[in-house]
């Protein structure tokens, strides 16, 4: 059973609720975006770099979520790329499986979150609440999950 879990919607300008999902697996992405959507925020979702590169060129995202497994490239690898484009929106990496490798070459990019899929999805939308706060200048660290 998925804990329920608090997002400050109250607290965020309309402006910054918007998230973008970058994921070729669209059921999971989906999923996110329905979460999401349940507690106020605008989600995007897309499937790959090309796609996510003309959102976050055209849009103000308060969140990235960003698959590792993409067509083109890595999801670490793509980290770059979009905070070349805009560097204010944290970055939450999601990956099916982990490994000490990808992990260390994921923890080199400039990521606020990483986020194994199968762990309970309630940490992936507390992260986004967390990212949120971060943007707005209160940080604190995300609950639970691999940081």
């Amino acid at each position: 059973m998925e804990r329920e879990h608090r997002i400050v919607v109250g607290r965020v300008r309309e402006a910054t609720r918007r998230v973008l999902v970058v994921d070729p697996d669209t059921a999971f992405a989906d999923k996110v975006g329905t979460l999401l959507s349940s507690y106020g925020y605008e989600v995007e979702t897309v499937q790959n770099i090309r796609q996510a590169v003309a959102a976050v060129g055209a849009k103000d995202f308060s969140c990235v979520i960003v698959d590792e497994d993409l067509a083109e490239m890595k999801g670490y690898d793509a980290v770059p790329l979009l905070k070349a484009i805009s560097p204010e929106p944290p970055v939450i990496v999601t990956a099916a499986r982990n490994s000490q490798e990808q992990e260390a070459r994921i923890r080199q990019q400039d990521i606020f979150y990483y986020y194994v899929k199968g762990i309970d999805i309630g940490e992936l939308t507390m992260a986004v609440d967390d990212a949120l706060v971060s943007r707005l200048g209160r940080r604190r660290e995300p609950s639970g999950g691999k940081r």
